[in-house]
């Protein structure tokens, strides 16, 4: 099912991205995240990969698309305007482990402060022994440096998408189809 309104919102988003003329945080939180049409979802989690969904940024400098990663924005605008149905097999590109991680390292982290907080604020003489608040914060650290570590690790990125077609041409199933 194509959903026209939401494919044209998607595609502006991608194509002001891309450009420069907005940050990566407006991005993904005004990118559409629920339709009926599977190119959304595919698109959306495709794209992600492509970018620091941590620290707000426009893809220039430093963080300026590869050859690669502009001819993938490209062809994902192109998709998004056309008429085409998305017929690969997978539509959701993210890594769900990788997101559960990520999670957990936001929970550690912020227990991690809050017990220091709490030990500070007690009043038994074990608050005089701050190493356990300073385990605490170290152990929240490791798990953030961990992340970072895996997510600049390229065999976390995007695996090629599950289909006998040209995976050059995604999200088109083939280089015909794109034009």
């Amino acid at each position: 099912m194509i959903d026209r309104q939401v494919r044209d919102q998607a595609a502006a988003h991608v194509r002001d991205f891309r450009d420069g003329r907005i940050e990566s945080d407006q991005f993904e939180y005004e990118f559409p995240q629920k339709s009926e049409d599977r190119a959304i979802r595919a698109v959306r989690t495709m794209l992600w990969y492509t970018y620091d969904d941590v620290f707000p940024h426009k893809l220039e400098g430093k963080r300026a698309l590869s050859p690669v990663q502009k001819a993938l924005y490209d062809r994902c605008v192109a998709f998004l305007e056309s008429d085409e149905e998305y017929v690969w097999p997978d539509d959701d590109f993210s890594d769900g482990p990788q997101k559960i991680f990520a999670g957990s390292v936001i929970f550690c982290f912020a227990a991690g402060l809050a017990g220091y907080c709490a030990w500070g604020l007690m009043k038994s003489p074990w608050r005089k022994v701050p190493e356990i608040g300073l385990i605490c914060g170290a152990i929240a650290g490791l798990c953030i440096f961990v992340t970072w570590i895996r997510a600049k690790n390229p065999t976390t990125k995007a695996k090629a998408p599950p289909f006998p077609g040209d995976h050059d041409a995604w999200p088109f199933p083939s280089k015909e189809s794109a034009g």
